[in-house]
């Protein structure tokens, strides 16, 4: 590990850019082995995290093994890279992210259905109206309703000289 001796002597040439993480979303745990440390985290990269670290909680952590950081919903395994201690009584632990152990999200059976009809295309309305045109249509077919209606006779030979019609331009 390598000890800094300033915030501003890290690597210019890492290559990573550092993103400042919000004080509300920078709230942390640091677990080495069986031991939790209660973390801040400054920045995020690509690369690794910049954590903040009472410097009270420093002796609990163990320099020659890899951590793990729990970030909200994420878990990384990381390995620290450079520890600067800062006068104000809390220490900047500079860590490499090694594996990430989130567990990937998953999805319901029926988000893609819901995404579909919840999008306000106008395909969603066609085919709303086609489902409902359909549904008169056999209703009006039907024995009951059709015979009383005096629609079942005339669509039933209406299905039958289509279907005849179909016939002859096949053979």
């Amino acid at each position: 590990m390598q000890q800094v001796s300033s915030n501003t002597d890290r690597d210019p040439d890492q290559g990573c850019f550092q993103c400042p993480v919000p004080p509300d979303q920078s709230a942390a745990t640091l677990r080495c082995g069986c031991r939790q440390v209660a973390v801040t985290v400054a920045e995020a990269s690509i690369d690794g995290f910049t954590v903040l670290v009472d410097a009270k909680l420093i002796g609990r952590l163990r320099f020659d093994r890899s951590w793990m950081l729990k970030h909200f919903d994420a878990s990384f395994e990381v390995a620290p890279q450079w520890l600067y201690n800062e006068q104000n009584g809390a220490a900047q632990i500079g860590l490499r992210r090694m594996r990430d152990w989130s567990k990937p999200h998953r999805r319901s059976a029926n988000s893609r259905f819901r995404r579909r009809f919840e999008s306000g295309d106008d395909s969603n309305a066609s085919l709303a109206f086609a489902g409902i045109a359909l549904i008169v249509f056999v209703a009006l077919a039907l024995p009951g309703i059709g015979d009383s209606l005096g629609t079942a006779p005339r669509i039933n030979s209406a299905i039958t000289a289509f279907a005849k019609f179909v016939s002859s331009l096949v053979r």
